[in-house]
């Protein structure tokens, strides 16, 4: 019987060291959110990034990516997405373009990307 006792006791000696500890920690908001180019709003934050979708917005059916491309994160621009022939242009965090794909020649201009890049979120899309 002391036996039972003590390990009822125990048990609710670590059930509420178990609530405490869960309550007791602080979560941020951000800790989830990914951090892309320094911020973790790129739509919003990032100048060139927000000019663009302004430009983009009555293009039909474009949409933008985050990639991971050789351990940076990059942004893939496919205006016209659902067209065989649509073009993608990956960009830096900079605005340079670094990668351009499709079109009527078939370009590719970087060869390794769809080997080496690893698509992380759709950012934005119109369609």
């Amino acid at each position: 019987m002391k036996a039972k006792i003590i390990l009822l006791i125990l048990g609710l000696i670590i059930i509420m060291s178990l609530i405490f500890l869960h309550f007791s920690c602080e979560k941020d908001e951000n800790d989830n959110q990914e951090t892309v180019c320094g911020t973790t709003n790129p739509l919003q934050e990032i100048e060139w990034l927000k000019n663009l979708i302004n430009e983009l917005e009555n293009a039909p059916t474009t949409e933008i990516y985050i990639y991971t491309y050789k351990g940076e994160k990059v942004f893939a621009v496919t205006t016209c997405a659902i067209c065989p022939d649509g073009v993608t242009q990956v960009h830096d965090c900079d605005s340079n373009i670094i990668c351009v794909f499709g079109g009527y020649a078939g370009m590719n201009t970087c060869p390794d990307f769809d080997t080496l890049a690893v698509k992380d979120s759709l950012l934005w899309k119109n369609f």
